[in-house]
């Protein structure tokens, strides 16, 4: 044989696959949920890189805050964080739009009372744990919601400070 051949040095796959978080079945759930199409823009995401995105992330990793992995918490965006022109590295970049549109949050904001603006939608909807859409606010549910914690001045010097107001 030519370049050595022989024997492959590869370890078998074990069969385990590395746990990120979100089950198969929350993925499978809210790509339904979503038409298969990215709720920034609408463009199909069959045969396309698309991301499953936590609208909420609770700080510097998506697994500081319990529901990161709910389908209240996730959406189905065009493209990957790192390539452009997708609705992902849009809300990865905090797109102003994309953040009235409901599509990510800041990490004060609650994702069951805080509504989505899906592509082709008619109005506001409430994603819910189940996987399910309510097209009317749910009672009882979340805070509502918050503009950014650091826009007020006051805020920022009393957290700086650790004061409390």
């Amino acid at each position: 044989m030519k370049g050595g051949g022989g024997l492959s040095r590869r370890l078998p796959m074990t069969g385990t696959r590395r746990d990120t978080g979100l089950s198969a079945r929350v993925r499978v759930l809210v790509r339904q949920r979503d038409g298969y199409a990215c709720a920034g823009c609408g463009t199909s995401i069959i045969g396309r890189p698309h991301s499953i995105y936590p609208r909420r992330t609770g700080g510097m990793r998506a697994t500081s805050w319990p529901g990161a992995y709910l389908a209240s918490n996730l959406v189905v965006l065009c493209g990957a964080a790192t390539s452009p022109g997708g609705c992902s590295l849009a809300c990865e970049q905090r797109d102003p739009l994309m953040h009235a549109r409901g599509l990510w949050l800041w990490s004060t904001e609650d994702p069951a009372a805080v509504p989505v603006l899906r592509h082709g939608s008619t109005g506001p909807e409430w994603l819910l744990p189940d996987g399910a859409i309510a097209y009317e606010e749910p009672t009882g549910r979340g805070q509502p919601r918050q503009g950014r914690p650091e826009a007020d001045p006051k805020q920022r010097t009393s957290r700086a400070l650790g004061r409390r107001k």
